[in-house]
């Protein structure tokens, strides 16, 4: 073969692995989503990132073998295009875990009297009950860990977290395959999916249905209520803090701050911080934060102006009980079933978000 062709069929290689490189790393990481990546083709990379992530070495070995032949670029610039191979592939797979490091196995909790030292009275909570068990989680203090857990009676729970979607949502950590391991990974359509390293799982969180298993983990309650709130009810309760004490940290909210800008934007209804939402149920403003159940072959969705006008009514939903209990008091609200037990709510989180999942969502206003 002459050095012409041995020249073409490098130069057409090195285009190919940059292609392939780029974009599956692009498709997995924030900039894809940035660009509107389809759902599905995030959901084929991640289902065969082990495949793309050997092709790529693949090509770049024979890249090498053919510059050694024909001897077109120095070692050195071969250095270093293997060595941008190597940091795509680690973009795709670790990057994410790396800036946000997963809380589940190493949480730490403060009884009141020290997280009152740290968080404002207006601080947005989640409260978790299991038991006598009372956990609080400050939606600031999960905005870089994404994800806390806890053991109560041997049994572990996780709170997942994401900023996107302003969502919080609670699992039992063991959902059928032993202990868990999350990890953020990446979001599709302004929600997030979670990587469970141990078990080579992802879960999407809106949903919490793994993506290639039949694996669903069971939502826990929880319930949002203000910092000023939460230490009056429950003043035995601990709360988990996160220090915010890598350099990484600062920067990460910094960056991440002009997204929740558009998201919290009630007047910029038309935009979303990536554009991968339809944005067209107009029952409520977009960025109305709403609490939205997932009844499995129903959901239902309320604001807290609708909890403070329907406060107590009971009503029926494809044939299951619901009713709405305020706290006047405070002015936070939950769903409880006919029995009058706490139902798992997405408390809190955007109605764009919601009604872009959940497209036949039962209304109190539609």
């Amino acid at each position: 073969m002459n050095r012409t062709t041995l020249k073409a069929l490098f130069y057409s290689l090195a285009l190919l692995i940059v292609i392939v490189s780029v974009g599956s790393a692009v498709g997995v990481t924030e900039p894809g989503q940035k660009f509107g990546t389809d759902r599905a083709v995030v959901i084929w990379l991640l289902e065969h990132r082990v495949l793309v992530a050997v092709i790529n070495i693949l090509m770049m070995i024979g890249l090498v073998v053919l510059n050694r032949r024909a001897q077109i670029w120095p070692r050195s610039i071969m250095a270093v295009c293997s060595g941008l191979v190597a940091l795509g592939i680690w973009c795709s797979n670790y990057a994410t875990q790396t800036v946000f490091p997963s809380k589940q196995h190493n949480a730490e909790y403060y009884d009141v009297s020290y997280a009152d030292t740290v968080l404002p009275d207006d601080q947005v909570m989640y409260v978790v009950q299991v038991g006598d068990d009372v956990r609080m989680f400050p939606r600031e203090h999960l905005q870089i860990p994404h994800i806390a857990g806890w053991n109560v009676d041997g049994t572990d729970y996780t709170m997942t977290f994401c900023g996107l979607s302003n969502l919080p949502v609670v699992i039992e950590a063991d959902y059928g395959l032993g202990e868990s391991d999350l990890n953020v990974s990446i979001q599709t359509h302004n929600n997030l999916i979670f990587k469970d390293t141990k078990n080579d799982v992802f879960l999407q969180q809106i949903t919490m249905e793994s993506e290639f298993t039949d694996h669903k983990p069971k939502q826990v309650p929880n319930t949002l209520m203000s910092w000023a709130a939460a230490r009056e009810l429950y003043p035995n309760g601990q709360v988990f803090i996160y220090h915010y004490d890598r350099l990484l940290d600062k920067m990460i909210n910094t960056a991440f701050q002009d997204a929740l800008d558009v998201q919290f934007d009630k007047t910029r209804e038309d935009e979303a911080a990536f554009p991968t939402l339809r944005l067209d149920d107009k029952r409520y403003n977009q960025k109305e934060l709403i609490y939205g159940y997932d009844g499995g072959d129903f959901q239902f969705a309320f604001s807290i102006d609708d909890a403070r006008t329907f406060a107590d009514e009971t009503f029926e939903v494809n044939g299951q009980t619901l009713s709405i209990k305020y706290n006047s008091e405070h002015d936070f609200a939950y769903l409880v079933d006919g029995e009058g037990e706490q139902l798992p709510t997405h408390n809190g989180l955007f109605w764009m978000v919601w009604s872009h999942w959940f497209p036949d969502t039962v209304t109190l206003n539609g």
